[in-house]
C-alpha cells in the first residue's frame, strides 16, 4: 500500500475543491436552479414510488382584487469591468479573493452567460455561501457585484 504525504493529499483536494468551485458544480445539479421553473413533485396515487410532476413551486396568484402595479426596478447600470478584474484579484477589506479559489479567470467564464446571469449567479452564491463565498456577504457592494458580472461577461479584459 502506497502512502501519501499529507500535502499531497491536500493539495489533490484543493485541486478538486477548485475545479467543482469553477463549474459551480458540487453535486452535478444546476448551481442555481430557477425556483419559477423548477417543477413540483408529488406522489401519484397509484404509484406511492413513483414521483409525478404536476406544475411549479410558484402557487398561482389569487384574483380577489386588482393590485397596485409595483414601481417599476430602477434601470441596472453596466458594471465597470476593468475594476471586476481587480476586485477578482483583491476584494477590499478580505484576505480572500476570487482567484483564490477560482484561479484563472477562464475556469469561471461560460459563453453563454450575460453580464446579468453572472450577476445573479455571484449573488446567489454569496448569499447561500456557495463553496466559502458567503465570507463576501458584507464586503461587496452592488457595484462590486456589477462591476464583477461586467468582468466576467468581458472575455477581453
Amino acid at each position: 500500500m502506497t502512502r501519501h504525504r499529507p500535502t499531497t493529499i491536500r493539495a489533490a483536494c484543493l485541486l478538486m475543491t477548485a475545479a467543482l468551485a469553477a463549474c459551480g458544480m458540487v453535486d452535478g445539479s444546476d448551481p442555481i436552479p430557477d425556483p419559477a421553473q423548477t417543477p413540483v413533485v408529488t406522489r401519484s396515487a397509484g404509484a406511492p414510488t413513483k414521483p409525478s410532476v404536476t406544475g411549479s413551486r410558484s402557487p398561482a396568484p389569487a384574483t380577489t382584487a386588482a393590485a397596485p402595479a409595483p414601481a417599476p426596478a430602477p434601470a441596472a447600470t453596466e458594471g465597470d469591468a476593468v475594476r471586476g478584474k481587480q476586485l477578482y484579484a483583491a476584494v477590499p477589506g478580505s484576505i480572500n479573493a476570487c482567484k483564490d479559489c477560482h484561479m484563472s479567470v477562464t475556469m469561471v467564464r461560460r459563453a453563454d452567460t450575460t453580464a446579468a446571469g453572472y450577476e445573479t449567479m455571484l449573488r446567489s452564491a454569496v448569499q447561500t455561501n456557495l463553496g466559502t463565498m458567503g465570507q463576501f456577504g458584507d464586503k461587496l457592494s452592488d457595484a462590486d457585484f456589477r462591476d464583477l458580472a461586467a468582468y466576467l461577461a468581458s472575455p477581453g479584459i
